[in-house]
């Protein structure tokens, strides 16, 4: 058992210093059940500036001590290119992060977990506006 010391963002953007038990090879998801029995609302967690897959292992991602994860702020959904109408960060801790709307329908965004784009910026509200 490896005891870890990480840093995490929560949405509003406060980083905390945490201390976690996980062996190298666990889980990303093992990891996010650790963080929620600590009060983080960790899911989907976030690695380096991206999305990560619960099934990733630790040593996969290359986590060392100090690493910083964001809590519930990025999607998992690949970036696909081409033609169509996109929603693109152009600002902010996100910056870069995109959406294609490939559905007719309508999208919600905010900093919210409940949001179709979550965003992590303190100056959007949970639920902030929607795209149709």
């Amino acid at each position: 058992m490896t005891t870890w010391r990480v840093r995490v963002r929560d949405q509003r953007r406060r980083v905390h210093d945490v201390v976690v038990d996980a062996e190298p090879d666990a889980s990303v998801g093992a990891l996010e059940a650790r963080l929620e029995e600590q009060g983080f609302h960790a899911k989907p967690l976030g690695f380096d500036g991206r999305a990560i897959d619960p099934n990733d292992s630790l040593a996969d991602l290359g986590v060392i001590h100090g690493s910083l994860f964001t809590t519930a702020a990025l999607s998992t959904e690949p970036v696909t290119s081409g033609p169509g109408t996109y929603v693109v960060v152009v600002t902010g801790p996100d910056a870069g992060r995109c959406r294609r709307l490939t559905t007719p329908g309508v999208i919600t965004i905010g900093r919210g977990a409940d949001a179709d784009l979550c965003i992590d910026d303190p100056l959007l509200s949970s639920v902030h506006c929607q795209v149709a």
